[in-house]
């Protein structure tokens, strides 16, 4: 991809002025030098029968996974008609923003997009020791049968219901998982080969002291991980691949699994808080991730648990 990076287009802004679908608020999944990935969930019940605007020209891929059944829908592409096909749930369709594409949605939708500028995922590529891309193969008639995607497109949709709770390690795992998938699926390689990275070395008993005491701060999720990489001294993607050879898990599973042990001093001493409760404290988006979560480091449902304790 090449053209002319555009700061000032707001393409969730540009989505509630064309569609009437349940606002959420939008995720910015991980900042990337001023280029955030952002994730949108758009339910649209009553879309406009009219000719959408064209999304200005952006440097920019909107990869948009179909939580439903999609009806078809018209699709112009740099003024060029096209007719596309029914969408099944779970198929996913990468657009090219730089081509300025214009829709007509005639029945309701349901999707999840994740907005991706090229600056954001070419410093995921260096990170990541991938070729950097110029284009990507895109189907935009049928679009693409991509399980990957549409498993991360299902796992997104509860941070997104509770935005302003979403755990940024988790939703930082998820952005850079499927930036990743995208780019090596998806990417035409501009030539140059990609770096190997190097076996990541443990981190240092001071490092791993501080991003413990750091993560522990934060049950909730409420910190990213260019911040504990910063604090230190390591690059996010080196810190990860470190803190994960380090104590076997990646950051935001480590943190998962501590919110679950104070989860389960919580019903100790408290044995008749309700779970959603516990959940609050604990920073689980929702009780099924919570119960989720519990019953895969402790092995029962809390409910089971507490009784048996």
């Amino acid at each position: 991809m090449s053209g002319t990076e555009r700061d000032d287009v707001d393409f969730d802004r540009w989505m509630h002025s064309k569609f009437s679908f349940e606002p959420r608020q939008p995720l910015v999944m991980r900042q990337l030098d001023k280029a955030p990935i952002t994730v949108t969930e758009m339910h649209c019940r009553s879309p406009d029968p009219e000719k959408s605007s064209p999304i200005p020209s952006e440097d920019s891929l909107l990869v948009t996974i179909h939580v439903s059944n999609s009806p078809t829908y018209d699709l112009w592409i740099a003024n060029d008609f096209l007719k596309t096909n029914p969408l099944a749930a779970g198929t996913t369709v990468l657009y090219d923003l730089r081509s300025e594409p214009s829709v007509r949605v005639l029945e309701a939708f349901h999707h999840v997009s994740f907005h991706m500028p090229k600056s954001a995922l070419n410093q995921i590529a260096e990170r990541e020791g991938l070729a950097t891309v110029d284009e990507f193969r895109l189907s935009l008639l049928d679009g693409h049968q991509d399980r990957v995607l549409a498993t991360l497109g299902k796992t997104i949709l509860p941070s997104l219901k509770r935005a302003e709770h979403a755990n940024r390690l988790f939703t930082d795992h998820l952005t850079m998982a499927t930036a990743s998938h995208v780019l090596r699926t998806y990417g035409v390689s501009s030539g140059r080969s990609p770096t190997r990275m190097a076996e990541p070395k443990p981190l240092s008993p001071w490092q791993k002291a501080m991003a413990c005491e750091m993560l522990r701060a934060h049950l909730d999720g409420g910190i990213s991980l260019d911040d504990i990489a910063a604090q230190c001294g390591l690059p996010a993607l080196e810190f990860a691949r470190s803190f994960r050879k380090t104590t076997g898990m990646p950051p935001w599973r480590w943190l998962e699994a501590c919110a679950v042990g104070t989860s389960r001093d919580i019903l100790l001493v408290r044995p008749f808080i309700p779970l959603d409760q516990v959940r609050d404290i604990v920073g689980f988006v929702d009780i099924p991730h919570f119960v989720s979560a519990f019953s895969r480091h402790v092995g029962v449902h809390p409910e089971i648990w507490r009784v048996q304790h």
